[in-house]
């Protein structure tokens, strides 16, 4: 019994570690981005992971609680507001779009810096940088939620800004980390993701 508890005690002890640790990482990226942002590698790759996550479950949220807020407004209550698998999935389309266009575009960045760079970068330290760049559009997203709800315009219009960072995420990652300070390169990558996110998501939704 006396070891169940110090089991149980150090468990939660290595959660509120974790927290604080993902909270601290969160604040550097806000108050110190240089600090994460540099080209060199700091072992938060789940940190950057936890935060792409967090992101794309904003994405579910909003859509659920904005159909959900229609649903109500519309006297439709006496009918079901989830009658099938397929109006159920179609919460998931863009973030499951988003997780494996993510996938791709993350395992590309490694090939092509790998392969035209001569860089030794690992799939974690792309999770690390694109993670912390993504850090503004999950707060942005997050923030959007309750204001759309509320019905207040700039909620909208701050999901809309959050979206646009993943854009300016990827761009980002491709011109600082991939090939430094290679526009050509960067505006391609930019381009291919926005076309396969595109494409994919046609695919998903036939």
């Amino acid at each position: 019994m006396e070891n169940q508890a110090k089991t149980e005690e150090h468990v939660t002890s290595q959660k509120n570690k974790e927290l604080h640790g993902y909270m601290q990482f969160v604040m550097d990226v806000i108050k110190k981005p240089h600090s994460i942002l540099s080209t060199d590698y700091k072992g938060y790759h789940s940190y950057g992971l936890i935060t792409i996550i967090a992101f794309l479950s904003l994405i579910v949220i909003r859509s659920f609680s904005y159909q959900l807020k229609l649903h109500l407004q519309n006297d439709y209550i006496d009918t079901k507001f989830i009658s099938s698998f397929q109006d159920f999935f179609a919460f998931f389309t863009t973030p499951l779009t988003l997780a494996a266009v993510l996938a791709l575009i993350i395992v590309s960045f490694k090939w092509y810096a790998g392969e035209k760079e001569g860089k030794k970068l690992t799939t974690n330290y792309f999770l690390e940088k694109l993670g912390a760049l993504l850090v503004p559009s999950a707060i942005l997203y997050a923030t959007s939620i309750p204001l759309a709800l509320l019905d207040i315009s700039v909620g909208s219009w701050l999901s809309s800004v959050a979206y646009t960072f993943l854009y300016v995420a990827i761009f980002l990652v491709s011109y600082l980390f991939v090939a430094r300070d290679n526009l050509k390169v960067a505006a391609v990558f930019l381009f291919a993701f926005y076309m396969i996110d595109n494409v994919i998501g046609l695919i998903i939704t036939l």
